[in-house]
């Protein structure tokens, strides 16, 4: 199912694209839509740009990628070795280590947060993109065949965040970013839900690394991880939806309720005319659509705006509720 036979395949005697090699391990990987674009200048392809963001492949220094130039020996090896690179730290097969030897820069408070979204799981389960267990820390579907227990899963969990804590300092060190408590408390959340490889050149990365940001402009970086691939689709989690905003407010308010509020979402739908910058952006109530983000077109359509679904067209407005918007051009029979 990574590939499709002849649509992605038509011709089993032709070298392969560094393109095509782009979808098949981006596919093989589960990873969705980073949320960036522009990266390279001759694609804009979201498998090239997953792969970007989780720091399996980079370009040339012309900056192009050249989607279309055969995949060789060589670089295959590397985008192998890298995937297994990008593996996040093994689960300890035995949960039985004293919680207290442990030693975090989580709080505590954090640490009760990431248990209330995660829940609580006796048996591995299949969460997505691999075999959980206990509070969502990664497993092998069969390393706890007689399941655990809430203490070591509480183990298992502290265990994770150390590595992930790894990570983080380490970005935070080679940029010079310094963080308040509750600020990191909400990046170890996120990188305990979706993995590290935001730290690599995602917009939440930029953000950081230059310290100046509004409070929409943190959200949507933060936001825009809130995606599921299931049977080959990729789509918004209403769930994560809802835990990134949690974490926005414990990012930017210190706030550990956990609940989802102070933020509504907007999100663009995908047009046949044209492509969009982001599916899904973040905004403060109260607070203008600021940033915006607008659609594009290749073949010189005339972006009009984005129109909610009562034909509204969204403009100087304030964020008081959920959206979803549409893209209309100008060539559109009822704006003509």
């Amino acid at each position: 199912g990574f590939l499709v036979r002849y649509q992605d395949i038509s011709d089993l005697d032709v070298n392969m694209t560094r393109g095509l090699l782009a979808k098949l391990a981006a596919n093989a990987l589960g990873l969705s839509d980073p949320g960036t674009y522009g990266t390279f200048t001759d694609t804009d392809s979201v498998y090239v740009e997953a792969l970007y963001a989780a720091g399996i492949v980079g370009g040339y220094p012309d900056g192009t990628y050249r989607p279309d130039a055969s995949v060789s020996r060589a670089e295959i090896a590397a985008i192998v070795n890298r995937i297994y690179q990008s593996f996040e730290p093994v689960v300890p097969t035995d949960p039985d280590q004293d919680p207290t030897e442990i030693t975090l820069r989580t709080t505590e408070q954090m640490i009760d947060f990431i248990k209330q979204k995660e829940g609580f799981r006796e048996r591995a389960y299949w969460d997505y993109a691999q075999y959980s267990i206990g509070y969502g820390s990664a497993c092998g579907k069969d390393d706890y065949p007689n399941g655990i227990t809430e203490a070591q899963a509480d183990v298992l969990l502290r265990e994770m965040l150390q590595g992930f804590e790894e990570k983080l300092d380490k970005f935070l060190a080679e940029n010079n970013i310094f963080l308040s408590d509750n600020q990191y408390d909400a990046l170890v959340s996120l990188t305990y839900n979706i993995g590290s490889g935001w730290m690599k050149e995602s917009a939440l990365a930029t953000l950081l690394k230059n310290g100046t940001y509004s409070n929409n402009e943190l959200a949507s970086a933060i936001g825009i991880w809130c995606h599921v691939k299931s049977n080959g689709v990729t789509s918004i989690h209403d769930g994560l939806v809802a835990r990134r905003i949690s974490e926005i407010n414990v990012f930017l308010y210190g706030d550990y309720s956990g609940e989802a509020t102070g933020f509504y979402s907007v999100r663009f739908e995908q047009t046949e005319k044209g492509d969009r910058a982001r599916d899904i952006a973040f905004y403060e109530a109260g607070s203008a659509y600021d940033p915006a983000f607008e659609a594009t077109s290749d073949d010189g359509e005339i972006f009009l705006g984005w129109y909610t679904e009562d034909g509204t067209l969204l403009t100087d407005l304030r964020a008081t509720q959920d959206l979803t918007v549409t893209a209309r051009w100008q060539s559109d029979d009822a704006w003509v």
